[in-house]
C-alpha cells in the first residue's frame, strides 16, 4: 500500500517559474489516474516557455486561464474521486460531476469560438478581458513535452525529403548541404537537432538571445553569433567539408533570408518555423528591436499586426526567390503562407502557394500507410521505465525498421525536458 503524502504542488504557491512535476512513487491524489493528469499539468509548465505566464508554447499556447484556475485545478486534481469528472472550460475549471469509473477523469473545451465570431479582433479582446485562451494543441490539454514532442516529426519530414531530393537520409548523403531555417521557440528548437541526426547541417535565425542560449546550453546548436558573415561562412565551410554544424544566427528572418539570397547563396533546403501564425505576438517584424515589440504591441495593436504581415510576404518572397534557383522550400504549418498573402493580396494566392505545405507534400503520404506520431512519458520520473518502453517499441515494430533507428538516435542527441517522454512515428 503506498502511503499518501501531503497533497501539494509548486502550482499552489502562485505565479512561479519553478514549477517541477512530481516523480516517483508517492501518491498526493486519491488515485493514479488523477495524479497522472496532475503530473502531465505540472510537466507542460515545467517545460514551457514561459510558466509564470502559463505560456506553454507559440507565444500564447497556455495551460489555464490565468493563476487562480490553475490553482483551482491542481485543487480539484487532488480531491477527484475516480467515479468523477472535472470539467474545464477555456483553461478554467468549471465545476466537478458524478460520472463513473469508465468516464474521462478531466473534459475540457478550448476557445469553442464559432463562424463569424471567430475572428482575431474578437479573440484578442476575448483574451485581454481575460475570458479565453489559445490553448495550442498540446498545452491546454497537458500533453505538452518540449521539443522532444515534435523532434521526431521534424526528423521524419527531413528524412523524407533525403529520400526524395538528396539520393538518401544519413550522413553520407547530406553531408555536403545545409538547411536556412528559423525559429528556436518551443518547437521550433527542434529543427537543428533533427538536422544534426541526419548529418544536415543547419542555419537558424532567432530574434530572442534567450532562446539562442538556451538551446546552445542545451547542446542543441553548436555555435551562436550576431554575425550574418560568421554564420554563412561556418555552416557552408562545413557543409563543403561534410561535417554537421548547427549555427544559430541572431537576427530577424524578414532581414536575413533575403540578404542571403542578395548574395546569390543557395542552401539545400529552406523552410520557416517562427510563431507567424499569430501577427501580434508571434511574429516581429523588420525594424522593431525585441525590446520595444510588448510596448509597440500595446500602443499600436493593428500597425504592428500590419507590420508583421508585411515582414511576413519579405520572407516569403525571399523563399520563392531561392525555389526558383533550385532550393527545396517548404512551409512548415504556420501558416506564413496565409498571413504573408493578407499583406500581397490574393491575387498573388497562386504564386505563392508555388511554396508547398509539409504535411501534403511530404508527410501525408506516410500518414496514408498507418504512420504516425505516437508520445510515451514515464511519470514517474525514471530514466530506466523510459528506456523499457523504448525497447519495447523498438520490438514490437521490427518491420519498420526505422523506430529502432530512431530510438537509439533521440537516445544519443535529445537532451532531457522534464518528465522522461518520447515521440515516436510508429507504423502499422
Amino acid at each position: 500500500m503506498i502511503e499518501k503524502s501531503t497533497p501539494v504542488s509548486d502550482i499552489l504557491a502562485g505565479p512561479t517559474a519553478s514549477v517541477r512535476a512530481a516523480r516517483g512513487s508517492e501518491l498526493r491524489a486519491k488515485n493514479w489516474r488523477a495524479e497522472a493528469l496532475l503530473r502531465m499539468f505540472e510537466n507542460v509548465l515545467e517545460v514551457g516557455e514561459d510558466p509564470v505566464a502559463l505560456v506553454i508554447y507559440a507565444s500564447l499556447g497556455k495551460a489555464a486561464r490565468n493563476w487562480d484556475q490553475a490553482k483551482a485545478i491542481v485543487r480539484a486534481l487532488l480531491e477527484l474521486e475516480e467515479e468523477q469528472t472535472l470539467v474545464l472550460q477555456t483553461g478554467a475549471a468549471i465545476g466537478v460531476m458524478q460520472t463513473g469509473r469508465n468516464a474521462p477523469m478531466v473534459i475540457s473545451a478550448v476557445n469553442n469560438t464559432v463562424g463569424v465570431w471567430a475572428t482575431p479582433e474578437r479573440f484578442y479582446a476575448r483574451l485581454a478581458s481575460g475570458d479565453t485562451i489559445w490553448g495550442g494543441l498540446t498545452a491546454a490539454a497537458w500533453q505538452y513535452i518540449g521539443r522532444q514532442g515534435v523532434l521526431c516529426g521534424t526528423y521524419e519530414l527531413l528524412r523524407t525529403i533525403g529520400m526524395r531530393h538528396c539520393g538518401g537520409a544519413n550522413h553520407e548523403a547530406m553531408a555536403h548541404r545545409w538547411m536556412l531555417t528559423a525559429g528556436l521557440g518551443g518547437m521550433g528548437s527542434s529543427q537543428p537537432i533533427s538536422a544534426a541526426m541526419l548529418g544536415l547541417s543547419s542555419l537558424t535565425v532567432e530574434v530572442d538571445p534567450a532562446k539562442l542560449h538556451k538551446l546552445h546550453a542545451a547542446g542543441g546548436i553548436d555555435r551562436m553569433t550576431d554575425d550574418l558573415d560568421e554564420a554563412l561562412a561556418t555552416v557552408m565551410s562545413a557543409a563543403q567539408d561534410g561535417r554537421t554544424v548547427a549555427v544559430g544566427l541572431k537576427g530577424n528572418a524578414a532581414d536575413v533570408f533575403p540578404e542571403i539570397r542578395r548574395r546569390g547563396i543557395v542552401p539545400t533546403i529552406v523552410t520557416d518555423q517562427t510563431a507567424a501564425h499569430d501577427a501580434r505576438y508571434g511574429y516581429l517584424p523588420s525594424g522593431i528591436a525585441l525590446e520595444d515589440w510588448a510596448a509597440y504591441r500595446e500602443a499600436h495593436p493593428q500597425e504592428l499586426e500590419d507590420r508583421a504581415k508585411a515582414s511576413m510576404a519579405v520572407q516569403v518572397e525571399a523563399m520563392l526567390a531561392f525555389q526558383e534557383a533550385g532550393a527545396i522550400v517548404f512551409e512548415n504549418g504556420n501558416n506564413l503562407r496565409v498571413q504573408a498573402l493578407e499583406y500581397l493580396g490574393h491575387d498573388q494566392a497562386e504564386r505563392v502557394y508555388r511554396i508547398p505545405g509539409f504535411m501534403p507534400e511530404y508527410l501525408r503520404p506516410l500518414f496514408s500507410r498507418g504512420i504516425g506520431p505516437f508520445r510515451w512519458i514515464a511519470l514517474s520520473g525514471d530514466e530506466r521505465d523510459l528506456e523499457q518502453v523504448d525497447q519495447l517499441a523498438a520490438t514490437l515494430f521490427s518491420k519498420r525498421p526505422e523506430v529502432a533507428e530512431w530510438i537509439e538516435l533521440a537516445r544519443r542527441h535529445i537532451p532531457t525536458q522534464g518528465l522522461p517522454a518520447r515521440s515516436c512515428w510508429l507504423g502499422h
